[in-house]
C-alpha cells in the first residue's frame, strides 16, 4: 500500500488533535502514524490514578521521545486517596517518587484538581518539572502533617518555581506556620517573572491572599479575581480593606466578577490604575437576565472616567457560553452603547475554561 507524504500525515493528524479517540485508532494503522500521532496525543495528558501515572512514567522511559512530547500534565485524584489500595496516592506523593517525573522537561502547564496531599509536598511537586511555568491549583485538600509544623522547614524548601502564569481556585491553599503557600511563592523567582495571575477570594486566610497580592502586583499584566460562595458581605469587607494595587504600573488587564457585586463597585472605587488598558466582567446566571439591569450605570460610568484610568479603551461583558437568550443579549448591548463615552462596550460570550 501507498503510503501518505509525511507532511500530509501530520497535517490530517493535526487536524484531528482535538478528538484523543480518533487519534488512537490512526496510530494503529502504521508506523509512521503511530510516530507522528504521539505529537498530539501526548501533548495534553489527564491522569485520574496512580496507575495511569506509573504507565505515563513507563511509558516516557521505554519511549524518550513521549517526554518532548508532553506540554500539559492534568492530575484530577477526585480525592479517591485511600481507596486505591496498592496504588494510592500517598506513596505516590513521596518526594522521592518525583525523580522519574523531573524527565518531563518539555512541560510546562502542570493543572492540579481536587487532590490530596501535604502542604512539603505539594511544593517539592510543583518545582519538580525543570520548565514549569503555568500552575493551576482547583478544590486544593491539604492533608496535616507534622513536618509542616516546623519552624525551620519553611527555609529549606525548593525556591526554583519561576512561573509566568498562576491560577489559585482552591480555598484551601497551605497557610499555616512554616509552610505559607503565599509567603513561599514570594521567595522564588516568581515574584520577579509572573504576568498573569488569577486568584479566587473565599472566607479562609484573606490577609493572606490580599498580602501576596499587593506584594505580587509589580510584575503582573493581567489579573482576574474571583470571588467563592463562602466569601459573604463581612469577609467582602475585608477584602477591599486589605488590597492596595497602586504599586502596579504594568497591568493591561484586569477582570472582575458580576460588576453588581456588592463587593466589586467598591473594589473598583479604590483602585488607581493607569496603565490598565482593558476591564472584563465575568457575570454568572445570577446576574442574567434581571440581575444586569441592577448595575448602577452612572457610578461605573464615573470610575471609567476618572483621571487616573485614562488609558482605559475596552470594557467587556463576559456571558457565560451557555447562555441562550439572545433577545436579552441584544436588548442590554443596545441599552448600553452610550454608557461609557470613551471606552468601546463589547458583550461577548464567555468561553475561557471553567
Amino acid at each position: 500500500m501507498m503510503q501518505l507524504p509525511l507532511e500530509l500525515v501530520r497535517h490530517i493528524l493535526g487536524f484531528l488533535s482535538g478528538h484523543p479517540e480518533i487519534l488512537r485508532v490512526c496510530a494503529l494503522s502504521c508506523s509512521t502514524w503511530l510516530a507522528a500521532s504521539r505529537e498530539h496525543l501526548y501533548h495534553d495528558v489527564t491522569i485520574e490514578s496512580v496507575k495511569q501515572l506509573c504507565a505515563l512514567e513507563c511509558a516516557a522511559t521505554s519511549s524518550p521521545y513521549i517526554r518532548d512530547c508532553l506540554h500539559i500534565l492534568r492530575i484530577n485524584t477526585g480525592r479517591t486517596n485511600h481507596d486505591q489500595g496498592e496504588y494510592a496516592w500517598d506513596d505516590k506523593w513521596r518526594q522521592d517518587a518525583f525523580k522519574p517525573l523531573a524527565t518531563f522537561t518539555s512541560l510546562t502547564k502542570l493543572v492540579l484538581t481536587s487532590c490530596e496531599m501535604t502542604a512539603v509536598q505539594l511544593y517539592h511537586f510543583i518545582t519538580v518539572f525543570p520548565s514549569l511555568d503555568d500552575l493551576h491549583i482547583e478544590e486544593f485538600h491539604e492533608v496535616w502533617s507534622q513536618d509542616s509544623m516546623q519552624p525551620d522547614l519553611f527555609h529549606l524548601l525548593p525556591t526554583a518555581l519561576c512561573l509566568t502564569r498562576l491560577t489559585l481556585l482552591a480555598e484551601n491553599i497551605p497557610y499555616g506556620f512554616g509552610v505559607n503557600f503565599f509567603s513561599w511563592v514570594l521567595r522564588t523567582k516568581t515574584k520577579e517573572t509572573l504576568q498573569d495571575l488569577t486568584l479566587a477570594f473565599g472566607r479562609l486566610n484573606i490577609y493572606e491572599r490580599c498580602g501576596f497580592l499587593n506584594a505580587i502586583c509589580p510584575s503582573l499584566e493581567h489579573l482576574e479575581l474571583r470571588f467563592l460562595e463562602s466569601l459573604g458581605k463581612i469577609s467582602g469587607s475585608y477584602l477591599i480593606g486589605g488590597l492596595n494595587l497602586t504599586g502596579n504600573v504594568r497591568l493591561k488587564t484586569l477582570t472582575l466578577p458580576d460588576p453588581t457585586s456588592c463587593v466589586v463597585l467598591p473594589l473598583l472605587t479604590q483602585l488607581s490604575l493607569p496603565e490598565v488598558q482593558r476591564i472584563k466582567f465575568r457575570l454568572g446566571f445570577e446576574s442574567l437576565p434581571n440581575g444586569i439591569g441592577k448595575l448602577n450605570h452612572d457610578k461605573l460610568n464615573q470610575l471609567l472616567s476618572r483621571p487616573d484610568w485614562g488609558n482605559v479603551g475596552e470594557v467587556h461583558m463576559l456571558y457565560p457560553r451557555n447562555f441562550f437568550e439572545k433577545d436579552a443579549l441584544m436588548e442590554f448591548e443596545a441599552e448600553n452603547a452610550s454608557l461609557l463615552n470613551r471606552p468601546v462596550l463589547h458583550v461577548q460570550w464567555d468561553h475561557s475554561p471553567k
